[in-house]
């Protein structure tokens, strides 16, 4: 599944552990906006605790929606989109 807007937090959170571990090493002048809705149409969504992302601990980048979730919202068919 590619990324969007939806899931975005979701892929976030692996890119800034990238830059932390590979690029800057630091936290300093650091920032990712997170948005705190969506995440129940993940099957596993990212945690942030304390202001921080938590480390996954599931294989992948996260982004991987329910079914129902994606047969609900998909455009046109979706029974989201026939309300």
């Amino acid at each position: 599944m590619k990324c969007n807007g939806v899931s975005l937090c979701e892929y976030m959170q692996h890119l800034s552990m990238f830059d932390y571990i590979a690029v800057s090493g630091s936290l300093e002048n650091r920032l990712i906006e997170y948005v705190d809705h969506l995440h129940e149409h993940f099957l596993h969504p990212c945690v942030v605790r304390h202001g921080h992302y938590v480390v996954p601990t599931s294989p992948g980048y996260s982004i991987e929606m329910k079914p129902l979730s994606l047969a609900e919202h998909s455009f046109p068919g979706g029974t989201a989109w026939r309300r």
